[in-house]
């Protein structure tokens, strides 16, 4: 087989139909000192010599000396370039094998064939959506065990407890090794979802009780109170002026302090960058934290960790607002992976800040949509 000439991405040889029996779809590798091309044959015709076939070829892959597979880059190989055959396994088994690539999986309806990409497509923002929890925890496994292997340090936060065959790790979960601080945004939640009950009169003196324990926050230096000293602030309230509001209120704090939720101690709580210079991977696992609440350890890991990784999630039980999810995709050090179903509150939000996107098949079809 003999090269002939190239023009922009393509490129025709000559070669000898009994020597070589090429058919159209086929791969060709083209060889020279510098670098190879994959090429995939896109028509075959007779030369005008009867011995010899002529065949055009699309250039589409590069690689260069150290073995780094990327698009066509434009690179013309000399006509004394070698030409060999190569089927679609060795393709595989070039990208697959290019170590600064990201593998996440395989494609499900053509099993042989890899997803993968530069470390790039994830370090520019990726989204994955998924309406199968099966397929997003396969794509999720495999990123984890890729970065990890690149010496990356990640956070996987955990809502569901999928993520349990994880071995070699550090594990918090909340309520058990990790609590939450008990800070401004601890209370505003507190103040959001559990006084919602309580007597218009009586939320307005609870409330009143809470700006004056944030002032008391503003003049500490880690800006948050052990929650027992909360609960008996609370507890002497109820002493002096026993109404419905504080009692509802009290019994909320009973329930807080059974499923142990809130730090006592910084220690509790700020340990994931001590914890990755150890790990190249930490778990944070919530399953046991009512949903309210998840939007909050969201925003505590967001400003607890100073270290550069990334951030791993599902926000499918997860209700973000604009500004929380801006405040996400805005922290310098940390680069977020998030996933979520096609019928997301926010998916749009999401694809506007996101530069890459890994789409999964939907699990619905076209007539379980409404009209």
């Amino acid at each position: 087989m003999q090269l002939l000439e190239v023009k922009n991405d393509t490129a025709k040889i000559i070669y000898n139909p009994e020597e070589n029996h090429l058919l159209p779809a086929d791969f060709l590798l083209i060889e020279d000192i510098n670098q190879k091309l994959i090429t995939q044959i896109v028509n075959i015709e007779a030369a005008d010599d009867t011995y010899n076939n002529l065949a055009t070829l699309r250039l589409s892959l590069s690689i260069d000396r150290e073995d780094n597979l990327s698009c066509y880059n434009g690179y013309i190989p000399s006509r004394n370039s070698k030409i060999l055959y190569i089927n679609s396994e060795e393709i595989l088994e070039l990208i697959k094998g290019n170590t600064s690539n990201i593998y996440f999986g395989n494609l499900s309806n053509h099993p042989e064939c890899f997803v993968n990409s530069p470390v790039s497509f994830v370090d520019d923002k990726v989204y994955i959506q998924s309406d199968r929890e099966d397929k997003t925890k396969i794509i999720v496994q495999n990123l984890i065990t890729e970065l990890c292997g690149k010496n990356k340090k990640v956070i996987l936060l955990d809502f569901n407890g999928l993520y349990n065959n994880f071995t070699d790790v550090i594990r918090y979960k909340i309520s058990d090794n990790m609590r939450l601080p008990l800070n401004e945004e601890a209370f505003n939640t507190i103040l959001e979802y559990d006084t919602n009950d309580c007597p218009i009169q009586d939320k307005a003196f609870i409330q009143s009780i809470f700006l004056e324990i944030r002032e008391y926050l503003s003049t500490l230096d880690e800006h948050f109170v052990p929650f027992t000293a909360f609960k008996t602030v609370v507890d002497n309230e109820f002493l002096s002026n026993p109404i419905p509001g504080l009692m509802l209120l009290r019994n909320k704090l009973w329930l807080y302090a059974q499923n142990k939720i809130f730090a006592e101690d910084k220690i509790q709580f700020d340990v994931l960058d001590e914890t990755l210079e150890e790990k190249d991977i930490v778990i944070i696992e919530a399953s046991n934290v009512e949903e309210k609440w998840y939007k909050f350890i969201i925003q505590t890991i967001l400003s607890l960790v100073k270290n550069n990784c990334y951030f791993i999630l599902s926000l499918n039980d997860v209700f973000l607002d604009k500004k929380s999810i801006v405040n996400l995709y805005n922290k310098q050090n940390i680069i977020p992976v998030v996933s979520t179903g096609y019928d997301y509150e926010q998916r749009q939000i999401l694809q506007s800040v996101c530069k890459n996107q890994i789409l999964c098949k939907s699990s619905k079809t076209i007539s379980d949509e409404e009209p």
